[in-house]
């Protein structure tokens, strides 16, 4: 089957077939969990992003408009820091698709991509490279490489899993605390896997069934555990969802910064997803 374009109803479906292999692996995530913090809840919290993305997004009438339904639900549904850089980046993808167009194609796509980049670097206070934004400017990067010779976006999205992979495996030379628990970067590794479900639509057409019970993903505390070598100066992760009309995301960013670390933050005029981990 060769695919030369996505309307919304199939980049609808891609995502949530992208959205289903990450819930699967969910535990596996919260087990290798060892960046920022040592506190194995990126399985959970990412989970969480795709089943609110599941739950939430819907087929609008344009692809624009179904892409804004997702990025919502992404916004809506983010957790910790994997998940808001996620919805960040699924946030820029939809911000920089063009109004006028009915379809995405491969070249449309390849661009949407990598212009999006930028917004999921520029929502992390300090970006620490051997993490998910590695493997997502990697793969974007990719992207370009192979969109010439593509004929299709099987091919395109084939060939780009590939340079996701080997990204993925060089997560521990980039960071030595990977290294030294033998393990690559959990939020990179579900980004990985968001990609797997995501070609696996494109590639076979299946629609995800959702007939396991997701609900016990909302349960999340069950999968957190403190460490003994973990830093408990800032403890306390802590969230919120702002909406409003014209929200400056850069001038909330420096209110915010100062009360605590890794902070992460996503969103547009209308509606920004915070996340820091502060101390009380």
């Amino acid at each position: 089957m060769t695919i030369s374009r996505l309307n919304g109803e199939a980049l609808y479906y891609a995502f949530l077939s992208g959205a289903n292999e990450v819930i699967k692996q969910k535990y596996e995530l919260n087990r290798i969990n060892v960046f920022p913090v040592p506190d194995g809840d990126t399985g959970s919290n990412l989970a969480y992003t795709m089943y609110t993305i599941v739950e939430e997004a819907r087929i609008k009438k344009t692809v624009k408009e179904t892409m804004e339904s997702i990025a919502e639900a992404a916004l809506n549904g983010a957790r910790g820091n994997s998940g808001i850089i996620f919805a960040q980046y699924i946030n820029g993808m939809y911000m920089e698709m063009p109004e006028e167009e009915e379809d995405v194609t491969v070249e449309g796509f390849t661009n949407l991509a990598n212009k999006a980049v930028d917004y999921a670097y520029k929502s992390i206070s300090q970006p620490v490279e051997g993490t998910m934004i590695t493997v997502i400017k990697d793969w974007a990067q990719s992207l370009h490489v192979y969109r010439d010779k593509a004929n299709d976006f099987g091919e395109l999205m084939g060939d780009s899993l590939l340079a996701a992979a080997e990204s993925l495996k060089r997560t521990p030379e980039m960071l030595k605390v990977l290294k030294d628990a033998h393990v690559v970067d959990s939020g990179a590794k579900g980004f990985f896997h968001f990609l797997e479900g995501f070609i696996k639509f494109i590639k076979t057409n299946e629609r995800v069934k959702f007939e396991e019970d997701y609900s016990e993903i909302l349960i999340q505390t069950e999968d957190i555990h403190v460490m003994d070598n973990m830093d408990l100066h800032y403890r306390y992760c802590t969230e919120a969802l702002i909406q409003g009309d014209n929200l400056d995301v850069d001038a909330i960013k420096r209110d915010v910064e100062d009360i605590g670390n890794s902070l992460v933050i996503a969103g547009n005029k209308k509606k920004v997803r915070i996340h820091i981990h502060a101390a009380q």
